[in-house]
């Protein structure tokens, strides 16, 4: 039971769930994202879209290959989908996507795009050839030429496989706070200092105004476009 499952109380805040609903929960199999920044796919059918009422539904859901997740067929549902994943049910004729809202909390939001995802850039190597990897949040790893830096951000065509555009991560760019006091909100970044130690890097922000410091690691620079997956 354990391995399969989490105890409700013992899951990740940002899940939104009812603690004490009952004593288990589906445990999503482990990924590339953070468990506290991913959900499985059986509660997403279950909890949030609310097209299956047990177990067995969502299942049987999957099993008849209609659940796209970045345009792929996934039929786990203990498969777990990520921050910024799309997610696509033909019967339902949208698309949504998971982010965090203010409360820190995963939550999903429709959105117009069906083929293109935003992903941050988490490290780089070279492979055979000299050919550059660039490795993503999502666990995507894409060959490319393109000159980038880790924490810049791609918008990333899921349709065709190829990186449409590259967001710097420089100052007076837009971001999106993944976590600290103000997760969730659209911040813009105003001074990125040189590491000077070996403590957690960081940069300054401005949100309405005032002036903060957050964590490069929760800092997702999504450019000045209102497209994607936030707003």
């Amino acid at each position: 039971m354990v391995k399969n499952h989490l105890a409700r109380l013992a899951a990740p805040k940002t899940w939104q769930i009812a603690r004490k609903k009952s004593k288990w929960i589906v445990r999503p199999h482990p990924g590339s994202q953070k468990l506290e920044h991913s959900l499985p796919l059986q509660f997403i059918l279950r909890e949030m879209l609310e097209i299956a009422s047990t177990a067995r539904e969502a299942r049987h859901i999957l099993n008849q290959k209609t659940v796209f997740i970045n345009k792929k067929v996934r039929c786990d549902p203990r498969y777990g989908v990520g921050l910024f994943s799309l997610i696509e049910i033909p019967s339902l004729k949208k698309t949504v996507t998971l982010v965090l809202n203010k409360q820190g909390k995963l939550e999903l939001k429709e959105v117009d795009s069906k083929s293109l995802s935003l992903l941050k850039i988490t490290h780089r190597s070279v492979g055979k050839g000299g050919k550059m990897q660039i490795h993503c949040h999502d666990g995507r790893t894409i060959l490319s030429d393109e000159k980038c830096k880790v924490g810049d951000s791609l918008i990333f065509d899921l349709q065709h496989k190829k990186i449409k555009e590259i967001i710097p991560f420089e100052e007076q760019k837009r971001a999106y706070l993944l976590g600290g006091k103000h997760v969730g909100e659209i911040v813009q970044i105003k001074k990125i200092p040189a590491r000077e130690n070996l403590g957690r890097p960081y940069l300054f922000v401005d949100f309405n105004g005032k002036e903060f410091r957050a964590l490069k690691e929760h800092t997702f620079v999504i450019g000045d476009k209102e497209i994607l997956h936030v707003q």
